[in-house]
Parts: structure tokens; C-alpha cells; sequence
């Protein structure tokens, strides 16, 4: 919601309470009904375009709303105003956008885009509206007008026009906020909410293995989904924190043949992500601890960065929420956290772990939960009675609590959420019961049915037809999530005996505008689509993948998930299948390859899988799944965890580990496991890096050789399996880092072969200039070097270390510097000094001796003359 919205709903508090100041009755409920209705003639609408200066093809806000706050709407439920908003063009067009319905506050806002330069003119009118008291979907709840009682039930508001609102259109585009960019280092939550680009790689975790529903709207069957967060690119551990005593027992439970190992919780009593948790809020992360048998041991809450605890609790949490609650006095989603088991219902604060309130379910039905995709509000789909008597029934817990507060309707206590702490299951839990509708009856012998599969419109319900000859046929029927009316069946699917519904689409991630499910049959080993909106079927059977051996009959398939335009599937067979949920065809298998003869499989079973965001920066998605399964003692070795692109099915990485315990929980980047080979909490993530640089301290010449050199090192804060702190082991290169984890936190050899990190350095001598020394590799005790011959500039060189980050690791670098000075000029030997006399006698000799030689010449001149 942006911040025109926030001053649209200002407006109308402060209107809501001037009003109430003049003790106006039309806006301050009562519970004394009045004969005859109101025709409330004061309403006045209102309508801002902001900004209202912008160029051609920017979008602009369209903000309108009423002087009227609803009298009747609390949370999602109650009336609403419907507006009409007429545009006029510069060049005289008009045109009309579509009716809106206003917020619990009796606003709300569109958007616009224009096309031409000059000024638009906009007007909103809220049309005319007797109060029902029920909700825009039709039903009215159970503490509406037909228990409690609103006085202003069957009233009437007049329609109202707003003054025409001028947006001004130039040509040259007006300038927006600069967008936050995205992280390229080390962050925690909370994150600041002036970044709000980063809601694009933080979603929390509140779904489990087993819960079939997502506050994103994404629902699934079997396993965990989680857009908002990038996976692990690489198997680096932060940290480990021991959930449970676990590992080899040693001594006489240990010998050749016998027991071996502490329980693991194995596939049928999972530790982790099985409809009991994890969950994670706003960086912290909540578990159980194992439960063997009732009562349970209790719950913790750890800070996710660093695994440290925050509380604990004696209590079992299955449920976590975030309820994003609306109105005029408050606005902002708060978190809370549930334990919903059979008939009782409590909740919990989040921060502080302390009991909140609690309910007692007064009826007898099994149900399916999911999250309501507008508000968060957690809601239970319950099927009950069979054949001719069925009927389904939607609980929702916000409207529990709202019916449950006191002093809902006094006005020192209007829209306020003030969930009053009182004593075990003291509320009533049928006042959250928004709808109950019975179901058309079925012809013949009746059949049984179970909320199997929600979407965020569909309800899909399965059963078992009895026939006649004493056999059962697979029935599929489908209701509306949203009021519970029949949208399609009971089809009776005989081309399916012995199926098994495996998983539902909508179309917040596939695109699949009607959702699409699919079934499973094992004794064919054979899939078929069929549309979520009206039953039909769209492909199928598909024959499961030639790859797929015997152990497909065996439940491999009972896990799945679609999204990313496939179904994905783990199981026993020891393979990763993606079908196209589009046409039914097998698009590429992972294997885990042979097992030899440690397994008595033939392979690696997979158990679960667990499926988060891409890389940063891609529209993808990541599958984590488990290894292992259900196991005679000594527990089998040479499990994985197995990373797997979900667009290729190519192999990303893996990391040895017993994670059958449960699937893993991935939020703001890190994800969450339970390794059973030693019973420890492993969280993988990208962790911080430290490079160090030294280089000489005294002045070097130019042109003589010195090293550089400094370090690496990993500063993550776990504690690992050799007895040392991860902050200041070697940082390690993604290539080799499975193994190198391995060997600090689960006591395996020491990689030969494994490789440090990529180092450039670089330099900025006296005059400003950029000089490249070198890129090298830390080795893994962390270390580096390179020789430099430096320059012949003298002065001082600023040196730079640089590790540019890793899947692994965030990026570091550090900085040092070196004088450099000029060589030393030798000058030539001084010659000895030579006497006054001897400096005059030697030229004065050598021209005597030419006089001489001239003279004698001369003579010989002549003599020859008188010859002649």
C-alpha cells in the first residue's frame, strides 16, 4: 500500500472522529435497533489523483472515498461501499473505470495510466446503499444483524459525487523515488520498510509439510513453497544447533549388527515440517521439539541469523500467522502463533511466546486449513456428515476473535484489535464459524467424503463412491472457497481406482488462470489433470516416467507440488520427476544414481522436498529434497540433501545428511534442516566474508620485487563439528564447499583437492592512476600472496584486497599501502688532483716539441731550394 493510501485513510479517521465528536448517530453503532430505517442524506464523496502534475504513460493514484465509514464492516466481513470513477480526457473523451468496493475504512484507490498531454478531469461517486449487514460476498456472519444486532441495519446512504479532482499531463515524465536496490551484502532482519523492493526476497515461512494452504495463495499438498526467498546456491553452513541427543550411540548398542545409532524419528514420526513447524517470522524461527508421546517438550525460538535462542515454551505450535489487519484507527500485519490439535485452539504472541487466548471446537469434523490470501486470517474448511447429509463449514479466526472481544461496538473501542488475554478455551469458537452451507445430496449410495485440496477460489473435496457390488469408485467434487457454494460434481472418477489426489496449482506462480490438480493411481502408476474450476479433464492418463521403477507402487508419488508450469514428484524410486502441467508430458528426471549395496532400495529414496526462489535476479525456483527413509539399524549411510534447478532438473549441489527427519523451512535467504545422522538443526545460507591484506612497512625501491599477502576467511557464526568456531575458518571456493562442510560439521576427512576463494588486487599510485597487480587464489588455511614489482612513480601506492563474493559468501575486501621510493644515483670517483705546475708543464712540452718538429721542417725546405 503506498503512501496515498495511508493518507486516504488518515483523512477518513480524522472525518470518522469530528464526526463522532458531534455525537453523530449514523456513524456510532448501537446495539437499539430504530423503526423506521435512516435515509442518511450527509454523505459526501471525495477523490485526489496524486500527483496530480505527471508525463505521458507515468502512473498516477486515484484515491476516493466517503465522509461514511461503513457502519457494519469489521475485518473482511460487513457492508462496503461500491464507487463509480468517470475520467474526462483533454480532447473531451469520457470513459468510466470499473466499480470499486471500498476497505472496512469506505475507501480504496485505482490506478491510471495517461496518454495525452493536458488536463484530465476525475469524479467519484459512491453509489446509494441500504446497510445489510453482510459481507461483498452475500453471507452474513453469525454475530451480525441476527444475534447482536446493528442499529443501522436497513439504513440507507445516499449517493454522493465527488468534486472533479484535474490531473495536469506534460510530456516530460515526472521523476519517482529511487527503488532500494536489492542486497548485495550481509543483511538481518527487520528490514527497514522504506526498502520496499526487498519484499521480493523475504517472505516468511508459515506453511508445513502437510498444510495445504499458503498466505500467498500458492497452496500445495506435501511439501513447502516459499517465491519470497532466494535457496541456498551452494551447501555453505551458517550454523548447527543439536534439536535432539542423536548420532552414533558407541559401546555395546553399537556392535556389527546391532542398533547403532540414537533415534533419527525415521519417515513415519518425523522431527521437523510435519504439520508441527518450522516456522519463521521476521527472522526468528520457531520449532518443536520432538514428540515421541504426549504431553509435548516444548517449543523454541531461535534468531535465524545467528541460532541463537530467543524463548521457549512448554507447548506445541502448529500453526504461525501474520493477520494484516486494517482499519481506521489501526493498519499493519501482526504475527502470532497457534496450537491448533483436535477440538482446542490457542494462540499465542510471537515476540514473547506467552498464551494469548484460546477455543474449544463445539462441533465434530475433520477439516483442512489454509490462510485466508487477503488478510492472513487462518481458516478451517470442515467437511461433515456424508452422502444426503453433507454439509461444509468455513471457520475463520479473525472473525472468532472479533465476535469474542469486548466492547466490540462501544465506540471508545471501535475497530480496534484488542485480543484480551483470558483463560483456557474461554471463547466461544462458534462465533467463527463465517459460513455453513449444506451440500446438494448424492443420488444413490451415499459417499464419503474429505476436504482434500484448496486453492484460493476452490475447495476440492475427494471420497469413495460405494457401489453396489460392495467396491468403491473415486469421487471428486469441488465448492467455493469463499461461500461454500457447489462449483462443479461429484464426478465419479472410475478411470482412477486406488487414486490418490497429489497436488493443486493456482495461478499465482503457473499462470494457470482456472487451477489445475491431478491424480494419481498406484496401481497403474499413472497420472491425470483435471481442471480445479469445472472438473473437467484436461490430459491423461500419462504413464508415470520410464525411468520410474516398481517402487512408484510403493507411495513414491504420495509427495508433490506443483508451480514453475510442472508437477514436481520425490519418492522412494530415488528420483526427482517434472511432468508439464500443461500437456501431461514427462519434461526430465533427476536421479540419484545407485546405492551399490548400501540400501535395499538399489538407490537413495527421497522422502520430501522443499521448494524456495532462484537466484537472485531469476524467476525460478529451487528444489531442496531429502534423503532417506524408514530404516532397519545401523541407519544406512550416504544420504543427501539434493539442490535442484526446477527449471532443468540439474544438479545445483548436495551435502551428505540423514534429512528424512522432515523438510526443510527456507525465509529471507537461509534454509533450515534436520540432519538425522547427528540429530543437529543445519541452517545454509550465504555467510559473511574477512580478507585481510599486509604488505611491507618500511619504503621499497621501484623496480624491486615484494610480496603482498593476507587472508580469507569464512566469518559465519556456528560453532563446528572440529571443536572451532566457523568465524575464521578458511573461506572455500562453491566447487569444493559440500565436501569442506562435511568435513567442519560432520566430522568427515579433510578435502585433498579443495580450493580457497578468487583474490584481485589492485593499486592507486601517487597520481591518482589504477593499476591492476593481480589475481591469485587463497589456499585453505585462508592465506594469499602475490609479488609485485612496484612502479617506478615514488610515493605512497593505496593496495586493495578484493574477494567479489561467492554463492556462498558476501563479498569483503581490505586495503593497505606501500611507499615507494627512487634508486639511489652512485656518482663516479672523485680523480686525485694533479699539482699547478705539472697542470701548465704538460701542454707547455707538448708545444715545444711542435715548434720543433715545424722548424725542422722548414730548413729541410730551404736546403732543398739551393740544391735546386
Amino acid at each position: 500500500m503506498n503512501m496515498l493510501r495511508n493518507k486516504i485513510i488518515a483523512i477518513t479517521i480524522a472525518t470518522f472522529f469530528i464526526l463522532s465528536m458531534t455525537a453523530s448517530m449514523t456513524l456510532i453503532p448501537s446495539t437499539e435497533a430504530h423503526t423506521p430505517p435512516y435515509t442518511i442524506t450527509a454523505v459526501y464523496s471525495y477523490c485526489i489523483v496524486a500527483p496530480n502534475v505527471i508525463g505521458t504513460g507515468q502512473t498516477v493514484d486515484v484515491d476516493f472515498w466517503a465522509n461514511n465509514i461503513p457502519p457494519t464492516a469489521v475485518g473482511e466481513t460487513g457492508d462496503r461501499w461500491t464507487f463509480m470513477v468517470n475520467v474526462t480526457a483533454p480532447d473531451g473523451t469520457q470513459s468510466s473505470l470499473e466499480p470499486f468496493t471500498s476497505d472496512p475504512v469506505g475507501g480504496t484507490y485505482t490506478t491510471f495510466v495517461p496518454t495525452q498531454t493536458g488536463n484530465y478531469t476525475f469524479t467519484a461517486t459512491v453509489e446509494q446503499h441500504k446497510i445489510t449487514g453482510a459481507d461483498p460476498n452475500g453471507y452474513a456472519p453469525n454475530w451480525g444483524p441476527s444475534s447482536t444486532g446493528y442499529a443501522s441495519v436497513n439504513d440507507t446512504y445516499v449517493a454522493a459525487t465527488s468534486i472533479p479532482a484535474t490531473l495536469v499531463v506534460q510530456s516530460a515524465p515526472v521523476a519517482t523515488w529511487p527503488a532500494a536496490p536489492l542486497p548485495t551484502s550481509y543483511w538481518t532482519t527487520p528490514i527497514d520498510a522504506q526498502n520496499r523492493e526487498w519484499w521480493t526476497i523475504t517472505g516468511d515461512w508459515l506453511e508445513t509439510h502437510g498444510f495445504d494452504g499458503a498466505g500467498t495463495g500458492a497452496y500445495y499438498k506435501g511439501g513447502g513453497y516459499n517465491p519470497y526467498t532466494t535457496g541456498p546456491q551452494s551447501a555453505h553452513i551458517l550454523w548447527t544447533d543439536p534439536l535432539e541427543i542423536g548420532g552414533l550411540m558407541g559401546g555395546s548398542l553399537s556392535q556389527a549388527g546391532g542398533v547403532g545409532n540414537f533415534y533419527t524419528g525415521m519417515s513415519y514420526e518425523m522431527y521437523w515440517g510435519t504439520g508441527y513447524g518450522p516456522f519463521i517470522i521476521d527472522g526468528r524461527i520457531y520449532y518443536n521439539t520432538p514428540q515421541y508421546a504426549a504431553p509435548a517438550y516444548g517449543s523454541y525460538c531461535l534468531d535465524l541469523a545467528t541460532g541463537k535462542q530467543i524463548w521457549y515454551q512448554n507447548y506445541t505450535i502448529t500453526n504461525a500467522q501474520i493477520y494484516n489487519y486494517i482499519s481506521p484507527n489501526q493498519y499493519g500485519g501482526i504475527p502470532y502463533l497457534w496450537s491448533i490439535t483436535g477440538a482446542s485452539y490457542t494462540m499465542y504472541d510471537a515476540n514473547t511466546g506467552n498464551q494469548i487466548l484460546s477455543f474449544t471446537k463445539n462441533i465434530v469434523a475433520g477439516g483442512t486449513q489454509a490462510y485466508s490470501p487477503t488478510d492472513g486470517s487462518i481458516l478451517v474448511y470442515l467437511m461433515g456428515g456424508s452422502g444426503t447429509t453433507r454439509w461444509l463449514a468455513m471457520w475463520n479466526s479473525s472473525l472468532a476473535i472479533w465476535a469474542s472481544m469486548p466492547n466490540l461496538y462501544a465506540s471508545n473501542n471501535y475497530w480496534l484489535w484488542r485480543p484480551n488475554f483470558v483463560g483456557n478455551n474461554a471463547l466461544n469458537w462458534a462465533l467463527g464459524v463465517q459460513w455453513n452451507v449444506t451440500e446438494p445430496a448424492i443420488s444413490g449410495t451415499p459417499a464419503i467424503e474429505r476436504v482434500d485440496l484448496i486453492t484460493s477460489n476452490v475447495v476440492v473435496c475427494e471420497g469413495q463412491f460405494a457401489n453396489t457390488d460392495g467396491t468403491t469408485t473415486p469421487e471428486d467434487v469441488a465448492y467455493s472457497a469463499v461461500n461454500g457454494a457447489l462449483l462443479w460434481g461429484p464426478f465419479n472418477r472410475t478411470a482412477l481406482p486406488g487414486s490418490i489426489g497429489i497436488s493443486t496449482a493456482d495461478n499465482v506462480l503457473t499462470g494457470i488462470a482456472d487451477g489445475v490438480y491431478v491424480e494419481y493411481t498406484e496401481a497403474s502408476m499413472s497420472f491425470i489433470g483435471y481442471s480445479a474450476t469445472n472438473g473437467t479433464q484436461l490430459w491423461g492418463p500419462t504413464p508415470a516416467s520410464p525411468t520410474v521403477s516398481g517402487w512408484a507402487s510403493y507411495g513414491a508419488f504420495r509427495d508433490s507440488w506443483v508451480g514453475n508450469g510442472f508437477v514436481y514428484l520425490v519418492g522412494m524410486d530415488g528420483y526427482i520427476h517434472a511432468l508439464n502441467i500443461y500437456t501431461g508430458k514427462w519434461a526430465w528426471d533427476f536421479s540419484t544414481g545407485s546405492s551399490g549395496l548400501e540400501t535395499d532400495w538399489g538407490n537413495w529414496p527421497m522422502l520430501t522436498a522443499t521448494y524456495l526462489g532462484g537466484a537472485l535476479g531469476t524467476d525460478g525456483l529451487n528444489i531442496y529434497a531429502v534423503g532417506g527413509h524408514t530404516h532397519l539399524q545401523p541407519i544406512y549411510r550416504g544420504a543427501q540433501l539434493y539442490a535442484v534447478n526446477g527449471t532443468s532438473g540439474s544438479l545445483l549441489w548436495s551435502i551428505e545428511g540423514w534429512w528424512e527427519t522432515g523438510a526443510p523451512a527456507g525465509a529471507d535467504g537461509d534454509m533450515i534442516a534436520v540432519n538425522g545422522y547427528d540429530n543437529q538443526l543445519y541452517c545454509f545460507g550465504i555467510g559473511n566474508s574477512q580478507t585481510t591484506v599486509e604488505a611491507p612497512m618500511t619504503a621499497v625501491t621501484a623496480g624491486t620485487n615484494v610480496v603482498i599477502q593476507g587472508t580469507v576467511t569464512d566469518r559465519s557464526p556456528g560453532e563446528t563439528g572440529t571443536g572451532v568456531p566457523a568465524a575464521g575458518t578458511p573461506a572455500i571456493s562453491d566447487a569444493s564447499m559440500s565436501q569442506w562442510m562435511e568435513y567442519l560439521y560432520m566430522q568427515q576427512p579433510k578435502p585433498t583437492n579443495a580450493t580457497g576463494v578468487p583474490v584481485t588486487l589492485t593499486a592507486i599510485d601517487p597520481n591518482g592512476n589504477y593499476i591492476t597487480i593481480g589475481n591469485t587464489t587463497s589456499d585453505t588455511s585462508s592465506s594469499y600472496s602475490v609479488t609485485w614489482t612496484p612502479p617506478s612513480v615514488p610515493g605512497t601506492y593505496k593496495i586493495t584486497a578484493t574477494f567479489a563474493g561467492s554463492n556462498s559468501y558476501y563479498a569483503s575486501s581490505a586495503e593497505t599501502a606501500i611507499v615507494v621510493q627512487s634508486p639511489t644515483v652512485t656518482s663516479a670517483p672523485t680523480a686525485t688532483p694533479t699539482s699547478v705546475a705539472n697542470t701548465y708543464f704538460v701542454p707547455a712540452t707538448a708545444g715545444l716539441f711542435v715548434l720543433i718538429i715545424v722548424v725542422a721542417i722548414v730548413l729541410a725546405l730551404l736546403m732543398l731550394r739551393k740544391k735546386a
